[in-house]
């Protein structure tokens, strides 16, 4: 299953809106296709800090 690391911007019902920064784009993915989405911490936001 691939798996994409980027930058969520929009989310509606049905598509999500991601943003990259080299090269700068956006990619719009149905949410159909998307079976889980994780939050990617900072370590001073994981520590508390």
């Amino acid at each position: 299953m691939p798996a994409l690391l980027k930058r969520l911007e929009r989310r509606t019902a049905e598509k999500l809106v991601l943003s990259q920064y080299n090269p700068e784009i956006e990619i719009e993915i149905p949410t159909s296709r998307v079976a889980q989405i994780w939050r990617v911490m900072e370590l001073e936001e994981l520590l508390g800090v």
